[in-house]
C-alpha cells in the first residue's frame, strides 16, 4: 500500500516513444507470461501453463525471443504420435534448442512403438533433460532393449510414473534404477491388480529422494527389498496412500508384513532429512500394535516430519474416535530425537475442520494436542531462528486439518506441507528467517547459469540454471507498440478496471505493475490508468496519505473511476470524504460503500455526497436491514446517478423493520439502472422501496430484483405475495426496459398475484428469471413439469423483437438430478423444445450462430442450475447470466 501513495507523488510527463527495458523487468514480464515459473514447477498444484501470450509476444518483438527460450521450451509434453514427429522435425532444424529442455512430460497411450524410440531419437537433443514424466506407463510389451536405452539420458535426475497400476510398477522401477545418474524416483497413483510384483536390479548410488503415491493395502516387500540397498543415502522419503473407491477409507486389513518392512526401511536411513508417512489410524489395540514398531531415534538429522493420519471409518470421528489419533501422533512423535527438526506436520485426513470448533469436545481434544507437541517441539528441537517455534492450524482443499509446530515462516510451511512438493525432487528450503544462503545461490544460479552443488543437502532448486543470459548475443533497444505495452500491463494488473464489476474477484493488487514503474519510469505515463482506476480507502490513514499524494499531483486524480470505502474500524472519518475528495477526482464514476454504519455519519454526509459531479453509480454492500432507508436516501439523493446497486442486505430486528422505513425521497433525476439482492424476509420493505421507485420507471433500461442468501426460506415467506403484486405494477409501467433478473416462488398464489404481462417491454434483450422452489426436499418429476409449465406461461407474453438471451435459473435442483433420472430427463427436454419454439417466434435477433439450449450448473454456495435459449457466445452468456453482472453497473 506504501507503494501506490508513493507513485501518486511520481512527476510524469507525456512520452513519444517507449525506451528500452532492463533485461530484469523482461524477464519478470516473461514470468507473468508465462503463467507460473520452471522453478515453481512441483511447489503447487498448478493449471497446466499454456505460453501462446508468450509466444505471440515473441512475434510481434522477436528480440524477446532469445530471453524466452528458457520459458518456451522448459517443459515438453507428448500426448500423441503427431506430436513426437513435431518435436524430433522441430529439433532437427533447430539443435540448440533443445538444450532448454529440463523436462518431458509424456502421456502416449496405445503408442508403445512411439514410446520405445524416445530414448534413441531424443537424448541427442535434449542434453540438459533433468525429468521425465510418464503418465499411464504400460512398457510390459515394448522393445526389450527400451530399458537400456534409457541410460543414453545421461542427465536425467527425477523420474515420475502416474496413473498406472502395480501390474507394471517392477517395469516402472526398472525403468527408473536404468538411469546412471537418477537422484529422485516418484510412484503416483499406482493402483492396486491382482498380478504379483517381482522387482531386479539394484539401485544406483546417486538415488537420494524416493515419493510413493500407492493404493492402501499394496504387499510392497519386494518393492522396499529393492530399494534398502540405497536407504543409507537417502535424504528424502514419502509414503502415501489414496484409495480409489471412496474418498473416506473404510476399515482396511493392513498386511503386517508391509508395516515391517516399512519400519525396517527406515532404520536403515540414518540420513534422512525430511519424511512424509501416512498411516491409518484406529481405536482397535491390534492396529495400534502394528504401529507399535515405528521410531525415529535413527533418524538423527530429520528436519521435516509429516505423518497422515487416515480415519479408519466410514463416518466423521467422534471425540471418542480422535483421542486414539491423538493417543497414536503423540507415541509416534516422543521417539523424535533429531536436534535440526524444523516443522512437525500431523494431517487430520477426513476430519473438517469446521466441525472441529464447532464441538466443544474435539475442540479441547485438538487444543490439549497442539500444546503437547509445541511442548515436544521445544524439547527435541534445537534450531536457533530469528522467531520462536510456533504452532500452526491450515486447512487445505479436501477438508483435512494440518496441524504442527514450526520455526519456519508461514509460506515456507505452505510449500512443505503441500503434496506438489512431497512428491517433488526438490527438497524443501529449511533455512531460518535470517539464514539467505540458499537464496543467495539460487539467485546466483539462475543468472550466471551455474551448476554448482551435488542438489542434496544444498536441494536441487540451486542446480536450475537459467539460460537466458548464457551465451548472450548482441541486444539492440527494442521500441515495442503501444498495443503490446498495454497487453504486458493487463496481464500484470490481473483484472481491468473496465471488468472491475463483472464477475467475482479477489482482492486487488498492483504490486507487479508499480515494480514495473519504479524501474522503468517511462511506463507510469501509459499506466496510470491502471495504477490509479481503483482507490480502496480502510482507514483514516489511507484517506490522509491519499489527499497528501493528491495535494503533490492534482493530475493523477483524473485518472480514478472507482472509490471503494470499506472502513475495517470506525467509519467517522467518512464523514469528511465529499469535502476532501471531489475537487481531485472530477473523474469519479462509481462509489462503493461496505460494511458502513450510515447512522454514525455526519447529518451533512448526504447532502455534500452532490459534490461527486459525474458520478453515475452508488453501490451499497452488506448493511443491516434497519438501514435501509437511509441507503436509499443516501442513492436519490445525488442528482446524475444512473445506476443504484444493494447487495448483501442483512436482516434486521423486528424492531428497526416496524414502522421504520420512511421512504419519502423521490429521485430528482431518475436512475436508468436499479439492483437489489437483499434477503428474503425483507419482501415487506422491498415492496415499499418498489412505489418510492415508481416514478423513474419511464427510464429505466436494466432491473434486478434477487435475493441473496445461502439457504432460501421454505415455504414462501409472508408478504411475499404482497411484493409479487408490487412487482408486478412496477414491471409493467417500464417500455424502455433491456435487461430483466428477479426472483419468483412457484407457487399458484405469488404467480396470480404477479400478473406478470411482458408485452410492453418491446425492447427486451435479456430475460432472467430466478425459479425458487417451495419445499424442503428436492422436487418430484411432477413438481419439475409444473414449473416448467408456469415458466412457458410467463413467457407466453413476450413480444420484443430483440431478445438475445432467455434464462431460468432452478434453485434448488441439481444438475445432475435431472439429468439422471429418465423422466426427469424427459420433462426437460419437451421445455427446451417448447422453450426453442418460443424463441425463433419472438426474437429477430441474429447473430453468427442460430438460436441455441444451454444448461450450465452454476458455482455458488447453494445449488442453482441455469437453462435457457440464447445468440450469444458462450462467454457472452456465461457473463450475462452471473450474479455479479446482475448487480452490476454495466450492462451486458
Amino acid at each position: 500500500m506504501t507503494l501506490t501513495w508513493k507513485l501518486l507523488q511520481v512527476q510524469t510527463s507525456a512520452i513519444v516513444k517507449m525506451s528500452s527495458l532492463p533485461i530484469e523487468v523482461c524477464e519478470r514480464v516473461m514470468d507473468f507470461f508465462a503463467v507460473r515459473h520452471p522453478q515453481d514447477e512441483y511447489e503447487y498444484y498448478v493449471a497446466d501453463s499454456n505460453w501462446s501470450s508468450l509466444a505471440n509476444l515473441c512475434l510481434v518483438c522477436r528480440e524477446w525471443v532469445h530471453h524466452a527460450r528458457f520459458l518456451l521450451y522448459f517443459q515438453l509434453q507428448l500426448r500423441s504420435k503427431e506430436h513426437v514427429q513435431r518435436l524430433i522435425d522441430g529439433l532437427v532444424a533447430r539443435p540448440q534448442n533443445g538444450a532448454y529442455t529440463r523436462v518431458l512430460d509424456i502421456k502416449l497411450h496405445n503408442a508403445t512403438d512411439q514410446m520405445a524410440l524416445i530414448p534413441l531419437l531424443l537424448s541427442r537433443y535434449l542434453c540438459n533433460l533433468e525429468s521425465l514424466e510418464w503418465n499411464g506407463l504400460g512398457v510390459a510389451d515394448v522393445f526389450p532393449h527400451f530399458y537400456k536405452s534409457m541410460s543414453l539420458f545421461r542427465t536425467v535426475k527425477a523420474v515420475l510414473v502416474s496413473n498406472t497400476s502395480d501390474a507394471y510398477l517392477s517395469h516402472a522401477t526398472r525403468l527408473a534404477l536404468a538411469l546412471p545418474r537418477i537422484e529422485h524416483i516418484a510412484l503416483y497413483s499406482i493402483a492396486k491388480t491382482s498380478k504379483s510384483l517381482s522387482f531386479w536390479g539394484r539401485p544406483p548410488s546417486s538415488l537420494s529422494s524416493i515419493s510413493l503415491v500407492l493404493e492402501a493395502d499394496q504387499k510392497l516387500g519386494p518393492m522396499f527389498r529393492t530399494l534398502t540397498p540405497c536407504a543409507s543415502h537417502l535424504t528424502r522419503f514419502a509414503l502415501m496412500y489414496f484409495t480409489a473407491d471412496s474418498p473416506s477409507p473404510a476399515p482396511l486389513p493392513i498386511h503386517l508384513p508391509t508395516v515391517r518392512e516399512v519400519v525396517h526401511f527406515l532404520r536403515s536411513a540414518p540420513l534422512l532429512l525430511e519424511l512424509r508417512l501416512g498411516v491409518f489410524s484406529s481405536s482397535t489395540r491390534w492396529k495400534t500394535r502394528i504401529y507399535g514398531g515405528f521410531d525415529f531415534k535413527h533418524n538423527p538429522r530429520l528436519r521435516i516430519l509429516q505423518l497422515q493420519l487416515h480415519h479408519d471409518g466410514n463416518d466423521y470421528p467422534t471425540a471418542d474416535e480422535v483421542q486414539p489419533q491423538v493417543d497414536l501422533a503423540l507415541r509416534l512423535l516422543s521417539t523424535v530425537t533429531s536436534p535440526d527438526l524444523s516443522l512437525i506436520c500431523i494431517i487430520w485426513r477426513h476430519i473438517r475442520y469446521p466441525r472441529l470448533v464447532e464441538e466443544e469436545a474435539l475442540a479441547l481434544t485438538f487444543t490439549e494436542f497442539n500444546t503437547a507437541l509445541l511442548k515436544k517441539f521445544n524439547a527435541t528441537s534445537k534450531v536457533n531462528a530469528s522467531r520462536p517455534p510456533r504452532s500452526f492450524d491450515l486447512e487445505d482443499d479436501h477438508h483435512d486439518l494440518v496441524v504442527g509446530a514450526t520455526v519456519l515462516s508461514e509460506e515456507t510451511v505452505r510449500r512443505a506441507v503441500s503434496f506438489s512438493q512431497g512428491m517433488s525432487p526438490y527438497p524443501t528450503n529449511t533455512a531460518g528467517p535470517d539464514d539467505t544462503a540458499i537464496s543467495v545461490v539460487q539467485a546466483d544460479s539462475r543468472m550466471t547459469g551455474s551448476l554448482g552443488g551435488s542438489g542434496r543437502d544444498n536441494g536441487l532448486i540451486s542446480s536450475q540454471p537459467c539460460l537466458r543470459l548464457t551465451n548472450p548475443v548482441k541486444q539492440s533497444k527494442p521500441f515495442l507498440p503501444i498495443e503490446v505495452c498495454e497487453h504486458i500491463m493487463d496481464r500484470l494488473a490481473r483484472k481491468h478496471p473496465k471488468h472491475a464489476h463483472n464477475f467475482e474477484y479477489k482482492r486487488q493488487t498492483f504490486r507487479e505493475l508499480f515494480a514495473l514503474c519504479l524501474v522503468c519510469k517511462d511506463w507510469l505515463h501509459h499506466a496510470r490508468y491502471l495504477l490509479y482506476g481503483w482507490v480502496d480507502l480502510r482507514d483514516k490513514d489511507h484517506l490522509n496519505k491519499l489527499i497528501v499524494g493528491l495535494e503533490a499531483r492534482p493530475s493523477n486524480g483524473n485518472f480514478v473511476r472507482y472509490l471503494y470505502l470499506r472502513p475495517k474500524d470506525g467509519s467517522e472519518w467518512l464523514s469528511s470524504v465529499p469535502y476532501l475528495v471531489p475537487r481531485y477526482l472530477t473523474n469519479l464514476e462509481l462509489i462503493s460503500l461496505s460494511r458502513v454504519n450510515l447512522t454514525h455519519l455526519h447529518p451533512h454526509f448526504y447532502r455534500s455526497m452532490a459534490l461527486f459531479k459525474n458520478l453515475k453509480s452508488i453501490q451499497l454492500d452488506d448493511i443491516k436491514g434497519g438501514l435501509l432507508h437511509h441507503g436509499l436516501r443516501l442513492a436519490l439523493g445525488m442528482p446524475g446517478v444512473q445506476h443504484i446497486g444493494l447487495s448483501k442486505i442483512k436482516d434486521a430486528s423486528s424492531r428497526l423493520l416496524s414502522g421504520a422505513l420512511p421512504f419519502t425521497a423521490r429521485p430528482r433525476v431518475p436512475p436508468s439502472s436499479i439492483a437489489f439482492a437483499l434477503s428474503p424476509s425483507l419482501v415487506e420493505p422491498l415492496s415499499r422501496i418498489l412505489s418510492v421507485l415508481g416514478p423513474c420507471t419511464a427510464r429505466l433500461t436494466r432491473v434486478s430484483l434477487l435475493f441473496d442468501a445461502p439457504t432460501l426460506p421454505a415455504p414462501a415467506p409472508e408478504g411475499f405475495v404482497t411484493l409479487a403484486e408490487a412487482m408486478g405494477r412496477f414491471l409493467r409501467d417500464t417500455p424502455m426496459l433491456q435487461e430483466l433478473r428477479f426472483s419468483l416462488y412457484c407457487t399458484t398464489a405469488v404467480l396470480d398475484a404477479a400478473n406478470l404481462d411482458f408485452s410492453k417491454n418491446i425492447r427486451l434483450r435479456v430475460l432472467q428469471i430466478y425459479f425458487i422452489h417451495d419445499g424442503t426436499e428436492y422436487p418430484t418429476t411432477d413438481e419439475i413439469h409444473s414449473q416448467t409449465d408456469q415458466a412457458l406461461c410467463l413467457l407466453s407474453t413476450l413480444s420484443s423483437p430483440d431478445l438475445v438471451l432467455i434464462c431460468m435459473n432452478w434453485e434448488h435442483i441439481t444438475y445432475t438430478a435431472f439429468t439422471q433420472d429418465t423422466e426427469i430427463k424427459e420433462v426437460f427436454a419437451d421445455f427446451e423444445v417448447a422453450l426453442l419454439r418460443k424463441f425463433k417466434m419472438t426474437s429477430r435477433v441474429y447473430g453468427p450462430q442460430p438460436p441455441r439450449y444451454f444448461a450450465r450448473q452454476l458455482t455458488k454456495s447453494y445449488d442453482n442450475t441455469a437453462v435457457g435459449i440464447t445468440v450469444l457466445s458462450e462467454v457472452q452468456t456465461i457473463r450475462a447470466i452471473s450474479f455479479r453482472q446482475a448487480v452490476s453497473q454495466s450492462p451486458t
